[in-house]
């Protein structure tokens, strides 16, 4: 039970180790789901490569910093780790454009101390520009994945006054009396992970990935939501997951449920763009069947699902020749959205990107 809950939790989050990179394999013989949509490939695709020994970028974050007038982009990489293995942290960049990106710096968020929550992987950051924050050295807030050495993921909290330099909370203000730690697992829980947040007014939501253990071995998964009035405390929907498996993204992966969502509000409602379909249940992963959901929302607990995914990946494009890795980040420009998407190439991870027209 122990190897295979390992092997779940590495395949429910994202990156977790080089090792991983090895087990996306191409399928020749794969037929690609149907998709619906109105997405393209950019020409120039990938936008964003990082340096051998860093291996992946995933799990991106982006936004318009209208204080630099730049692109700003967070994203998951790997680095030595100081008990001399791999681990999963976090990077960061930023461009003109969206597209051409610059100013690389590398493990900005530490490892938490031994024996810590978060001593093994930091990941899967999910950054916001905070308005309505008081205080000039925490107006950049950072909600990310840590794990441990028993192979738990949680979620932690972060400020800085710059995107840069980040300060985890006080142990001594963490509900759970950790440094960092704002989202522990509860009763049941196996797992919560990839965060995304927005500020709304006076309220902060989060919807997350989230495993639990059904017993007899069995696993249920789905993408969970929270909401706060401050960011560190928060209350679970008490109806999670608000977004399971059903139709499409039922029918293979880890259980068949979503997660890894990445949600904005786009004036009238919340879309959330979402990963099925991350694995077979054994053997390697099928580059037909990672595939990218989407779903609308009014109040981000009842969500309408597309009867079919967005985007699957092309073993004909070079660029995605080994499939994906999962985790997707969306931004609005101008007439336009932009779609990032992870994808895998000759044993290394970069980001591409897909276009929809308003």
């Amino acid at each position: 039970m122990g190897r295979y809950l390992i092997v779940l939790l590495l395949a429910f989050t994202t990156l977790a180790c080089q090792e991983l990179v090895s087990t996306f394999q191409r399928d020749r013989r794969a037929t690609p789901l149907p998709t619906t949509g109105d997405w393209s490939r950019y020409d120039g695709n990938p936008v964003l490569r990082v340096p051998n020994d860093r291996a992946i970028v995933a799990d991106p974050v982006i936004f318009f910093d209208s204080s630099m007038r730049r692109y700003r982009i967070w994203f998951g990489h790997v680095a030595a780790h100081p008990r001399g293995v791999t681990g999963a942290r976090i990077g960061y960049g930023d461009s003109t454009d969206g597209f051409r990106w610059e100013n690389f710096r590398w493990e900005i968020v530490p490892l938490g101390r031994r024996d810590a929550w978060d001593e093994r992987h930091v990941e899967t950051p999910h950054v916001i520009f905070d308005e309505q924050e008081r205080d000039p050295a925490k107006r950049y807030k950072m909600w990310y994945s840590g794990l441990s050495w028993k192979t738990v993921y949680q979620i932690g909290y972060a400020t800085s006054p710059d995107g840069l330099r980040w300060q985890k909370l006080r142990r001594e203000q963490s509900p759970s009396g950790q440094e960092g730690l704002v989202v522990a697992l509860q009763p049941g829980e196996i797992a919560v992970s990839d965060p995304t947040v927005l500020r709304r007014e006076r309220t902060y939501h989060m919807w997350f990935s989230m495993m639990t253990d059904r017993g007899s071995g069995g696993l249920d998964g789905g993408i969970g939501y929270a909401t706060s009035k401050d960011g560190v405390r928060w209350t679970r929907h008490p109806n999670n997951p608000v977004v399971s498996g059903s139709g499409w993204d039922a029918q293979w992966g880890v259980g068949g449920y979503p997660g890894i969502p990445y949600v904005l509000w786009n004036g009238s409602m919340y879309e959330l763009w979402y990963n099925a379909g991350l694995y077979k249940g054994e053997g390697p992963a099928d580059p037909s069947k990672q595939t990218l959901g989407y779903a609308t929302s009014e109040d981000g607990v009842t969500w309408k699902k597309l009867d079919r995914p967005i985007l699957t990946p092309d073993p004909s494009r070079s660029y995605e020749a080994q499939g994906w890795m999962p985790g997707p980040a969306v931004i609005y420009q101008g007439s336009r959205t932009l779609l990032y998407y992870p994808t895998m190439a000759n044993d290394r991870v970069s980001l591409s990107v897909a276009i929809r027209q308003k």
